[in-house]
């Protein structure tokens, strides 16, 4: 690698890291942000716990129906045992507190 092209592989790097470290900044600097995706497609997933929630919503039912096969199951798992952990607390909270 020639000096010349080192010099400019180091500023794009140094350009790169400036200009992304500012974005996230800026992308962070209020308490809640919610990526974009997160909003449309994570609030119908509450059904798992809650399966009376949103009923007759057919924006909600989109949402479920559009999600990847592989996710149902994990959220669905992961939320369960959250769920049964934060109840688990909660019990041992209410008869020992």
């Amino acid at each position: 690698m020639t000096k010349d092209k080192g010099q400019m592989l180091i500023a794009s790097i140094t350009f790169a890291i400036i200009y992304g470290i500012m974005a996230l900044q800026k992308a962070f600097k209020t308490p809640y942000v919610v990526q974009d995706d997160a909003r449309q497609h994570v609030f119908w997933m509450q059904r798992f716990i809650d399966p009376e929630l949103f009923p007759d919503d057919f924006i909600t039912d989109y949402f479920q129906s559009v999600a990847p096969g592989g996710i149902k199951p994990s959220i669905k798992l992961w939320q369960l045992s959250v769920w049964n952990l934060c109840c688990s607390i909660n019990y041992c909270h209410c008869c020992w507190g």
